[in-house]
């Protein structure tokens, strides 16, 4: 789980800097994106099985706290305007 954390948590600074419309389908699809850039990029299969890893722990932990991280997004969003 630390793993994901430690993740997780520069993508979600970055969506919050760049993204426009915070929302929570967004970030899900920016977080997707970002990961999914990074299996593209890495040559060494073991390093790209961590990141699937690390991609479906990520997802589950989203998916899972999706209130949270809705609440958390419309705090940035509104403190944005």
């Amino acid at each position: 789980m630390r793993e994901v954390k430690y993740f997780l948590n520069p993508i979600v600074k970055e969506f919050i800097k760049v993204s426009s419309d915070k929302t929570f389908e967004n970030f899900l699809a920016y977080f997707y994106a970002k990961i999914e850039d990074k299996i593209k990029q890495t040559k060494q299969q073991s390093i790209k099985d961590k990141y699937i890893k690390i991609r479906q722990s990520a997802l589950q932990y989203i998916i899972v706290n999706k209130n949270i991280i809705t609440i958390e997004l419309c705090k940035k969003r509104n403190t944005n305007k």
